[in-house]
């Protein structure tokens, strides 16, 4: 199924797991990550090179998404590609639409997002998970990503839990 994200763009969703459409769709089947080729609104029209690139940019997402909770350094992500950081940075704009910065900040909102929502975390203890040093700078990052504060957010989401979905605008059944 496809849904739009925040931004206006399409996504798809695999299970728990949201694919942006892009250039390429990443998404886990099976704990393997595969990868989809689409005409879409991010990402250049150049097809890669070889296979050997897909699988390099793949290793870096497992990597970045596995390690939200801290800094992930560009040398760490170059030896993991065996890329140069220019073809690293180039490859994966290509292939995600997206800056290495972009990617980290927008799986980093995500996650907080669905720590607010889900669980009575503090927001300090949540900035820490999605590895900010301070809730001042995640605050900064999740309003520029999701476009509400951390707090305003959740208020929004436990006002939207709580009340009796026949008592919401818009909504019928």
């Amino acid at each position: 199924p496809q849904y739009p994200d925040r931004s206006g763009h399409g996504v798809h969703m695999v299970g728990d797991e949201k694919i942006t459409q892009g250039f390429f769709w990443f998404f886990a089947h099976e704990n393997h990550f595969v990868v989809s080729h689409c005409a879409g609104q991010h990402g250049d029209s150049r097809s890669p090179r070889n296979a050997a690139d897909y699988t390099r940019i793949l290793a870096v997402i497992k990597h970045l998404n596995s390690n939200l909770d801290r800094t992930v350094k560009q040398s760490e992500l170059v030896k993991i590609s065996s890329m140069s950081a220019t073809k690293l940075k180039s490859l994966f704009k290509q292939f995600t639409g997206r800056t290495l910065t972009e990617y980290v900040l927008e799986k980093k909102a995500d996650k907080a997002a669905h720590l607010l929502s889900d669980t009575t975390m503090s927001i300090e203890e949540i900035s820490e998970s999605v590895g900010f040093v301070t809730s001042t700078g995640f605050s900064i990052s999740f309003k520029k990503q999701i476009g509400l504060s951390p707090m305003e957010y959740r208020k929004r989401m436990t006002f939207n839990c709580t009340r009796n979905p026949s008592q919401i605008n818009g909504l019928s059944f």
